[in-house]
């Protein structure tokens, strides 16, 4: 588990403006990593590649770094022969990222979104989704992340069944999800309607993240804080 209790993070949550990490595939992929590999596969398999980028985030001012895990699920991993390893890679990924943050830098298990193999047409239940996000996440918490950071979500009613996982398990959630033209979710719900959820189902800081540039992101981010008392983060795509 975490080094800080669950109030004093969402104490540093509410009183710090904390600067966040950059990308992971990019970087590793102009380290010299195939587009083909499973960057989370990485943390197993060159774990002191995973850690530099981690230590020069840091070293560049992040305050905030996030695991090399978005994809770790049992769904993704299984489709490619490594749903044996979901355990090992989601411990691995926050020790790396642990050994790169140092005392005061918050680590933060990335969890994304449940996205079908291709071909795959079958509807999961909220059961299994469930079940997915907790092996996932109960890894990332035995690998000593200080929060979860649910990111990328299309889908709201996906990210609150990631949400009360979080809360089972203890550690304080960053829910960010990912907005369409609009500015809705894919399931419909406006930015106002999806942050008020998002604090009801136990977020410590709402956001979003891909899918807009930071104008766009400004703009939500602006009709957030008109919705929620919560912190806001944001983590927009380039432009």
């Amino acid at each position: 588990m975490g080094r800080f209790s669950f109030d004093e993070l969402v104490a540093r949550l509410k009183g710090e403006v904390l600067i966040g990490d950059g990308a992971m595939g990019t970087q590793l992929y102009s380290r010299g990593v195939s587009l083909d590999a499973n960057f989370e596969h990485l943390n197993l398999v060159q774990p002191e590649l995973v850690r530099q980028v981690h230590a020069d985030y840091v070293k560049a001012g992040s305050q905030l770094i996030e695991t090399n895990s978005f994809a770790a699920n049992g769904l993704r991993l299984g489709a490619i022969g490594l749903g044996h390893k979901v355990s090992q890679i989601n411990r691995a990924a926050g020790d790396v990222a642990r050994q790169a943050a140092g005392d005061t830098v918050l680590v933060a298990g990335s969890v994304g979104p449940l996205v079908r193999p291709r071909g795959e047409d079958v509807e999961l239940s909220g059961d299994r989704k469930r079940q997915i996000f907790s092996e996932q996440m109960s890894a990332l918490a035995e690998g000593g992340v200080d929060l979860f950071q649910l990111e990328t979500f299309a889908e709201l009613s996906e990210l609150e069944i990631a949400l009360a996982v979080a809360n089972k398990i203890g550690l304080p959630a960053i829910a960010q999800f990912a907005l369409f033209e609009g500015g809705q979710t894919r399931d419909g719900f406006s930015i106002e309607a999806a942050v008020g959820r998002l604090e009801q189902a136990g977020a410590v800081m709402v956001g979003a993240n891909c899918g807009a540039g930071p104008r766009e992101l400004l703009q939500a981010l602006k009709r957030m804080a008109t919705a929620t008392p919560l912190p806001l983060s944001a983590f927009p795509n380039s432009g």
